[in-house]
């Protein structure tokens, strides 16, 4: 194969109004949601972050970050990709009365070129390069973001990013964002609210079928590669 996958990445991203000093190791040991090593372990780290505007913090396999409009927790060890849908059931679970406006699952997967010949015929195939030619010099792929329709009954999209891999030579990331609106303009010129009870619940829901279908989009894509 003159392609190899690399690494993988998830994010799960809560867009509403949250407060961040709440989402804290200290408030997640309290609710039994990580150990007390782990709260210790977390408290300790360099990454650590309090303030009214930001929390931040690290696990052995994620992080977690909360801004007053968003709430992201990451990870790249793919046997823990799961636990990043626990934990954030279980702190919105606590906080069940939190406006949460979007949702986002966030697959990608990095792969590595073996040869430069094989690169650019890929990076060529998808983002062809004939109408740059005539007035660009040597122009090549940085990034493209492709919007699919849901097939599914919820309002969002599925956007697709492809583009280079800051990880690698010859590197190139592909991400599906499996992006749900749960509470859209209207809704909100009119007062109504979508809470944090019903996106954990859709997050469990569509989880399993949220992962399967990032998974086949990104390895339909790089399949063109071999």
């Amino acid at each position: 194969m003159n392609v190899t996958l690399e690494a993988k990445e998830l994010s799960i991203v809560f867009i509403g109004q949250f407060n961040p000093a709440i989402v804290n190791p200290s408030w997640l040991l309290l609710k039994k949601l990580i150990s007390e090593p782990a709260q210790k372990q977390a408290l300790e780290n360099n990454n650590y972050i309090s303030h009214p505007d930001i929390s931040q913090f690290k696990l052995d396999y994620c992080t977690i970050q909360t801004t007053k409009d968003r709430y992201i927790i990451t990870s790249t060890q793919e046997g823990y990709f799961e636990s990043l849908m626990e934990h954030t059931v279980g702190i919105f679970s606590y906080l069940g009365e939190t406006p949460i406006y979007q949702m986002g699952i966030n697959l990608a997967h990095h792969y590595r070129f073996k040869d430069k010949e094989g690169y650019n015929k890929y990076c060529d195939l998808v983002a062809p390069k004939e109408i740059w030619n005539e007035k660009t010099k040597n122009p090549g792929l940085k990034k493209i973001e492709i919007r699919s329709e849901r097939e599914d009954q919820y309002k969002g999209e599925i956007n697709t990013y492809l583009g280079i891999s800051p990880n690698f030579e010859m590197g190139l990331r592909i991400q599906v964002n499996d992006h749900y609106t749960l509470y859209d303009r209207s809704e909100a010129s009119n007062a109504l609210e979508i809470n944090a009870s019903l996106a954990v619940t859709m997050l469990k829901d569509n989880w399993e079928n949220s992962m399967k279908n990032s998974a086949s989009i990104i390895e339909n894509l790089i399949s063109h590669a071999n």
